[in-house]
């Protein structure tokens, strides 16, 4: 059985980097759990989930606007006008 390596994404600061190592041994984790041994806030640990999440959402909206674009052209392009 091969060990993956886990890899954190490019761009994530120091203390990212730190919360996405402690919830890969454990995503189960506590909040509380992390703060401590990343040297955070509870407070602080939830905030940056918060955001994450919001980046993700993001991202994938941006991704579906951009499927959504891509069929429109394909459809332009079949009928050789604008729908």
């Amino acid at each position: 059985m091969a060990i993956r390596e886990r890899v954190a994404p490019a761009g994530l600061d120091e203390v990212s980097k730190a919360i996405i190592e402690q919830l890969q041994q454990d995503g189960r984790r506590s909040y509380a759990s992390i703060a401590a041994a990343v040297g955070l806030s509870e407070a602080a640990v939830r905030q940056r989930q918060r955001v994450d999440d919001v980046r993700r959402q993001i991202d994938a909206g941006a991704r579906e606007d951009a499927d959504r674009g891509e069929r429109v052209r394909k459809l332009v392009d079949a009928r050789g006008t604008a729908v």
